[in-house]
């Protein structure tokens, strides 16, 4: 499904790389599965401005990834509408706009450089932003560890490292880049507590300006974020 957002070429679409989010608003969303009587959401209502820090928590099964999903463009409500800057959702390329940190990481056989990079080139980040991607993401130590540092290889899908150092790359891969909103979708999970503390503090700071959603189910986490909500019997609650 990320690989159709990555793909879309879609030229009615917002194109502009400087775009400027000032608010994502949620106007009575219900969203179903085919087939399906109950919906998980109904008459979701919700304004998120530009530079909110929100976390979503839940029971397994609540609707915390169908919240996301929605967000991501991944899927369309059965009704109401999602507005990015009072526009319909659908009206943007939102690859341009929105950066994703699934809980798995997919690495591809190639350099540590490569694999952060990903899609971009030397047009879309220096040197200088590069380095800084990977001091945010708590990558230089271990990074600093290998013979070719940054140039290190991977095996495929990373299998020659840890799951946690798979999720700090997927971390500065999202980070490298001019996105308005980061979605975390419990992509700390496999830090220990003094790596995961750091990654916020540094997520918290490069994002001070931008939007970062988030879902956990570390509750040690919400001290980050200035807005909570729990998602229960098809709305969410604000806790914070």
């Amino acid at each position: 499904k990320i690989k159709i957002l990555l793909r879309d070429n879609n030229p009615k679409k917002n194109n502009d790389h400087n775009f400027k989010l000032k608010n994502i608003k949620f106007q009575k969303v219900k969203f179903k599965f085919d087939g399906d009587k109950k919906y998980i959401f109904e008459n979701l209502k919700l304004n998120l401005s530009a530079n909110d820090k929100i976390c979503i928590i839940g029971e397994t099964g609540s609707g915390k990834s169908t919240f996301l999903n929605l967000l991501l463009g991944l899927m369309k409500p059965s009704s109401g509408n999602i507005l990015i800057n009072g526009r319909k959702i659908e009206l943007y390329k939102l690859n341009n706009i929105i950066s994703y940190v699934p809980q798995k990481i997919i690495l591809f056989e190639s350099t540590i450089k490569k694999n952060i990079l990903f899609n971009k080139t030397d047009q879309h980040i220096n040197l200088k932003q590069f380095q800084k991607c990977i001091d945010d993401a708590n990558l230089r130590s271990f990074i600093n560890s290998k013979k070719n540092k940054e140039n290190f290889l991977l095996l495929e899908d990373g299998k020659n490292i840890s799951v946690g150092q798979k999720q700090r790359i997927g971390i500065a891969r999202a980070i490298c880049g001019k996105a308005e909103v980061l979605v975390l979708d419990e992509a700390t999970s496999s830090l220990d507590i003094k790596n995961e503390n750091i990654v916020y503090k540094n997520l918290m700071q490069r994002f001070k300006n931008k939007m970062i959603v988030c879902v956990t189910h570390r509750l040690s986490n919400l001290k980050y974020f200035d807005k909570v909500f729990k998602v229960e019997q098809g709305k969410l609650i604000k806790i914070k």
